[in-house]
């Protein structure tokens, strides 16, 4: 049984069906788009009892399968899903490792030359190359389905690839794919392991291109993740993989119900109309619980963990929901639980000091709930739980990481210095500032958001 927990205005939980669903094609762009989406794909074969040579395992039937899978004649699964990397390396490991036997040969792409982690590149030279053998993937992708209706799409605005070549894709399947939506995660550098320092850059550009061509962006801060894995996972090396899988099961949360019938964000247009008042105000903040080591299996009650995903230390972004104010949030559980002991967090949620809402939205939480026990990597770095909740929430408090890296974009322009890496491949010193004006302009809309309630309150 699966549906939407309803919070009514009495505080009672209602259990509302399915409706039809709809394909969604992911697509993963560059290194850290790849290496995410893999760890994605892997959650949900176990999700779906899928074998790593893509044969679904006997037991339960799952209606919503293929929704993310195709299935040939011979009754194999493999992923609606495209892998594209400007260099071949990382590609080929996939293709050759025992856990991606599952996906579709013909639908990875790799390139023969390097972005040099420089966006204007990617954005340039890369996509002159691959920007019209990934578009015919996605049209045999499309031609595969029969109500396709967007995309999910993991990507790293640090790379050349992830940032640059991802955004020249955002402006083709915006004009190509006018309505579909496209949800984005994309991941953000470590700040003290930057592999350049230019790569503030292609952040701060990237986030540009989302700004104008993405319907909802929810960001994960790879510094943030490493301090995840460090403080409550309890990893003390390999800190990269390590993020990948925190990022994975994220997503894994907030997909729940593309994956299985629900009504609570299940569809890709529910997420902007659920979580997006204005069309640039996209960016949601995420976290999840129960993040526990692998050696520990979690039985905590579920009032416990869904406090807990408001705690600032599991927010994936270096921020905190205190921050800011909230202008919708999400909240996805799965797993052994009632729908009254859902409702008993959100209804102390709401009342909760410290939290602040926008005038025009003060309970704005929409829920769903999910009977399916949640499922952990095997062998990974996350200890399995009885159940798990997922938060996604659209707050002014993602500002202040913005903000920084507008600091950070200003510094290096300020000096001019790496511009050179970029104009050489025919990018204008103009579209720095451009991009600079658009961020600087987000960050204003969210402080207007900020200052009108306070006025309000002030009023009150």
């Amino acid at each position: 049984l699966t549906g939407k927990i309803g919070i009514q205005e009495e505080s009672e939980v209602t259990i509302e069906l399915a409706c039809e669903m709809r394909e969604v094609i992911s697509l993963h762009l560059g290194r850290a788009g790849c290496n995410v989406g893999h760890e994605c794909w892997q959650l949900y074969n176990f999700d779906y009892d899928v074998s790593s040579s893509g044969e679904k395992k006997e037991g339960r039937e799952i209606e919503s399968i293929s929704r993310m899978y195709t299935e040939t004649k011979k009754g194999i699964f493999s992923p609606r899903a495209i892998l594209c990397d400007s260099e071949p390396d990382l590609i080929r490991k996939i293709q050759n490792d025992d856990s991606g036997r599952f996906y579709n040969s013909e639908m990875f792409l790799a390139g023969t030359e390097n972005s040099a982690g420089v966006f204007a590149k990617g954005y340039h030279s890369i996509s002159s190359e691959l920007l019209e053998p990934i578009c015919d993937k996605i049209r045999k992708q499309f031609e595969d389905c029969d109500s396709p209706e967007g995309f999910l799409i993991t990507t790293g605005y640090g790379g050349g690839t992830g940032s640059g070549f991802a955004s020249k894709l955002y402006e083709t399947l915006q004009s190509e794919y006018y309505r579909k939506y496209k949800i984005v995660f994309p991941g953000f550098s470590h700040r003290d392991r930057l592999s350049a320092s230019h790569e503030v850059y292609n952040e701060l550009m990237a986030l540009s291109q989302d700004l104008t061509d993405v319907e909802v962006s929810i960001p994960f801060d790879n510094e943030k993740l490493n301090e995840i894995s460090h403080r409550h996972l309890k990893v003390q090396d390999s800190w990269l993989d390590a993020s990948n899988q925190i990022m994975a099961q994220t997503i894994s949360g907030i997909t729940t119900h593309l994956r299985y019938p629900g009504h609570a964000f299940e569809d890709l247009q529910d997420f902007q109309t659920s979580l997006v008042p204005y069309p640039p105000i996209h960016f949601c903040l995420s976290s999840c619980q129960p993040l526990i080591s692998s050696s520990s299996h979690s039985t905590t009650p579920i009032y416990q963990i869904t406090t807990q995903c408001f705690n600032r230390s599991y927010v994936m972004m270096p921020t905190g929901y205190e921050d800011g104010y909230f202008l919708s949030c999400g909240l996805i559980w799965r797993g052994d639980m009632s729908p009254a002991a859902a409702n008993r967090p959100v209804a102390d949620l709401k009342t909760r000091g410290g939290f602040k809402w926008v005038d025009w939205c003060p309970t704005g939480f929409k829920c769903g709930l999910n009977y399916h026990s949640p499922v952990v990597k095997p062998n990974g770095i996350i200890g399995s739980s009885d159940r798990a909740v997922t938060v996604v929430a659209n707050n002014c408090a993602i500002n202040g990481p913005f903000q920084e890296i507008v600091q950070k974009f200003q510094k290096l322009l300020n000096k001019r210095a790496f511009v050179h890496w970029y104009t050489r491949e025919g990018f204008e010193y103009s579209e720095f500032k451009e991009c600079e004006e658009n961020i600087l302009q987000l960050l204003s809309d969210y402080r207007e958001i900020s200052l009108e309630t306070d006025d309000f309150d002030n009023d009150e």
